[in-house]
């Protein structure tokens, strides 16, 4: 019960950082790859908490599990400096609108120009292995994501105290992983009066995504960390393009949004009906279908809809909105 109120205390810090992306400002631009980039800075990054980490004893007498959650505190710190600020004031990364565009100037613009709780909060657009997604789902991937291991760990350790068959403790800990996401999206991050009313399908994705990477760093047959001697190393680098994807793209794995937001939304979406016909916007999201795949998050987020357990995404999609207006 600890752990999970710490949990709880760690999202309501994150909610006073969450942010919302307007994809869709970005679709006729042509954004460079910030792959290399951001692999370079994150293993670079991993390596020197792993220093430190190695100088304590503590860490040193732990599992692996227990030094990725010291990693994750690291990575996924509240205040972003390491994950969508970082990008924000990259300049070798390239982004729309850039860092220094004045912020109400990116929300007059956007789709959620009427939000002016946004304003200050509003995510670029960045070029990910030819995905275009928002900054924020970089601290999705490694701040929410670390929330997600340390759920499904908090799981696996009350599971062995549960009468469940051995075979199914690990699946019924990542569900209860996947669950604890949904909550955090429906109340603290997303579509919650605490937050900015909106449900994004991407940052459940990212999330996701970022959980599947700390459980990588140990529970894989080629894991990115083994202990040498008394020490933990990392063995292999990270490569964020096996857990990006057309599901980080909000312009294609759409939002859904509450009563009131969807009022502000629609007036300033319904431009984008004509847009959608572009060539370039049309080969993007043909790219997308050609490589997109389910993952067990869009899976397990389909069910919930089914069981109207979750919003359903598809009542607020551009191609849905532009139906009912006649485009």
């Amino acid at each position: 019960m600890k752990a999970f109120k710490i949990i709880i205390l760690l999202l309501l810090t994150l909610n006073a950082y969450s942010s919302e992306t307007d994809n869709y400002i970005s679709w006729n631009k042509d954004l460079a790859d910030s792959r290399q980039e951001i692999n370079l800075f994150y293993n670079q990054l991993i390596r020197k908490v792993l220093v430190k980490i190695n100088k304590r004893r503590f860490f040193r007498l732990k599992s692996c599990a227990t030094t990725t959650v010291a990693i994750g505190r690291a990575l996924g710190r509240a205040d972003q400096k390491y994950t969508d600020h970082w990008v924000k004031k990259n300049k070798n990364i390239d982004q729309f609108p850039l860092q220094g565009l004045d912020k109400w100037d990116y929300l007059k613009k956007s789709i959620y120009k009427k939000v002016l709780k946004l304003g200050v909060n509003l995510s670029p657009t960045i070029n990910i292995d030819g995905i275009y997604t928002g900054s924020d789902k970089i601290s999705h991937f490694f701040g929410v994501g670390w929330l997600y291991y340390a759920r499904y760990q908090l799981a696996l350790k009350m599971n062995r105290k549960r009468n469940i068959p051995e075979q199914n403790k690990t699946m019924v800990a990542i569900k209860e992983a996947l669950e604890f996401g949904l909550l955090t999206e429906r109340i603290y991050l997303g579509e919650g009066a605490m937050a900015s009313g909106v449900f994004s399908y991407g940052d459940m994705e990212s999330n996701y995504q970022g959980f599947r990477f700390y459980r990588n760093l140990c529970e894989t047959k080629n894991p990115y960390l083994k202990k040498e001697g008394k020490n933990w190393k990392m063995v292999r680098d990270f490569d964020i393009r096996n857990y990006v994807g057309p599901k980080w793209d909000e312009t294609y794995y759409t939002n859904h949004y509450t009563k009131a937001r969807w009022k502000h939304v629609q007036p300033y979406l319904l431009k984008y009906c004509l847009w959608r016909h572009n060539p370039k916007v049309k080969a993007r999201m043909e790219y997308y279908k050609s490589i997109d795949t389910p993952s067990h998050s869009s899976r397990y987020l389909e069910a919930r809809v089914k069981e109207k357990q979750a919003p359903n995404r598809v009542e607020h999609s551009l191609d849905e909105l532009c139906r009912k207006h006649g485009f």
